[in-house]
């Protein structure tokens, strides 16, 4: 059974999404959905994935809402809203960092050869980005990066570290953040790059997080990239960040829909204690506050995508949404172990393993899901500040 509230989408983005429902009934095959279950492609770069992804390419999804000249339809950010939540909605692979991050910035900051180059490609799913932002000593507080750009000739030459870089190692280029000047307060000497993954003296180091997922250690070494790849103007990557955050906590939630009807149905459906958990009153309750928040929280992506229409940047609402999706997968996780019991440990591939033990994947890969794109305390740090009004 479905809990998903129709949402009044615009008559055209409204046909639209019945025709992403058309499409993925014959796209989404069960190797493509194989491989996203491994849970080691993120949001979808893995052989099949990558296909899946030219398929939508080949539809122009992946640009949606970006101008046509560059590869998109020009649609609005109610059809985006329209297409992510029915990709998430069945864990198909979705238009990732390279669509919803660099192109945007892109079409904002790049050169014009720089949009002639890449967007096109990003648009037809033939180039895969991964981000290059965290460092050893440079998490929460990511203007204190150190990976040094030194511009040499014609070319800047990288050098440093990078750790949970993940992707890289199946993107074909990395979204860099790199010091080029030291002299300076740190949030004004640093810029952006674009790195070709395959670049000399470029080492990565695979290590993995306790829900399974690969993220990588970079080694820059003498990496040499030509001043081409820098993304507008030198030391003004901090201003860019910011503007990329902000795209990067844009989070559907159709995936966590699902998650929440999957747990309702098996409290209706089991038997733990002679009877089904959803007739224990207080599992009831949590059930159904759980319903309530996960509506909430569809509501304010909708609302999102409205202001995005309105040409409105959503900076706290961007920071409010990751906090609910990313903080809301924990309590579900907890919420399920309650509820399934002893079976909520049994993981993925196990006879015993409920729903393919899904949920015991979420308790340990949930954790994780608050830190990426600036943690929880951040987030509430922006909304404090930037929203409220507070001091730091």
């Amino acid at each position: 059974m479905s809990f998903l509230m129709e949402y009044p989408l615009p008559p055209d983005a409204k046909r639209f999404q019945q025709e992403v429902r058309s499409f993925l009934k014959q796209a989404f095959t069960p190797d493509v959905r194989e491989e996203m279950d491994t849970g080691q492609w993120g949001t979808g770069q893995g052989p099949q994935g990558r296909k899946f992804l030219k398929k939508l390419g080949e539809k122009k999804w992946l640009g949606l809402t970006w101008p046509v000249e560059y590869g998109g339809l020009g649609k609005t950010f109610m059809h985006k809203f329209a297409l992510t939540e029915e990709l998430d909605y069945l864990h198909a692979p979705w238009p990732g960092m390279g669509s919803f991050v660099v192109g945007p910035c892109l079409m904002m900051f790049g050169t014009p050869e720089q949009k002639k180059t890449f967007l096109p490609k990003i648009a037809a799913g033939e180039w895969l980005f991964a981000l290059g932002y965290t460092e050893p000593n440079a998490g929460s507080d990511l203007a204190s990066l150190s990976l040094s750009a030194v511009a040499d000739g014609d070319e800047f030459v990288l050098n440093g570290q990078k750790i949970f870089q993940s992707e890289s190692h199946s993107a074909d280029f990395v979204w860099l953040a790199a010091r080029t000047d030291a002299s300076v307060a740190k949030h004004k000497g640093i810029s952006l790059f674009i790195v070709p993954t395959h670049s000399k003296g470029m080492t990565l180091q695979p290590m993995y997080t306790m829900g399974g997922h690969r993220n990588n250690v970079v080694y820059y070494d003498n990496v040499r990239i030509p001043k081409g790849k820098l993304v507008g103007e030198v030391n003004k990557g901090w201003y860019y960040l910011a503007a990329a955050l902000d795209l990067e906590r844009i989070f559907p939630i159709g995936g966590l829909m699902r998650e929440v009807e999957e747990v309702i149905s098996f409290a209706k459906a089991s038997h733990a204690g002679g009877r089904p958990a959803m007739q224990d009153p207080v599992q009831r309750s949590r059930l159904a506050q759980m319903l309530i928040e996960a509506h909430v929280l569809r509501t304010h992506a909708f609302r999102v995508a409205w202001m995005q229409d309105q040409g409105q940047v959503p900076n706290i609402e961007a920071s409010i949404q990751k906090i609910m999706i990313r903080e809301m997968y924990q309590r579900l996780a907890t919420l399920a172990y309650q509820i399934l019991g002893q079976y909520g440990q049994v993981r993925r591939g196990h006879p015993l393993a409920v729903l393919n033990g899904k949920f015991e994947h979420m308790a340990r890969h949930s954790p994780t899901m608050t830190i990426t794109a600036g943690s929880s305390e951040i987030q509430r740090n922006i909304i404090a500040t930037r929203g409220l009004g507070l001091p730091r």
